[in-house]
């Protein structure tokens, strides 16, 4: 199976089906997956985190 990873939006929705399908403690800073995900990507990123909505 490929997966095409295009976009921001592509790779935080991925990061959350990972993170969901796994047993992941949410504590440290995000209590939910899909804030975990935008966190992880956008400062990897380097962006601001207000800035999903451009992408």
């Amino acid at each position: 199976m490929s997966i095409e990873l295009l976009t921001i939006r592509d790779w935080i929705r991925y990061a959350v089906s990972q993170f969901e399908a796994s047993d992941i403690f949410y504590g440290h800073g995000a209590d939910n997956s899909y804030d975990e995900a935008i966190w992880l990507i956008m400062s990897g990123l380097h962006l601001p985190m207000d800035t999903l909505e451009n992408f």
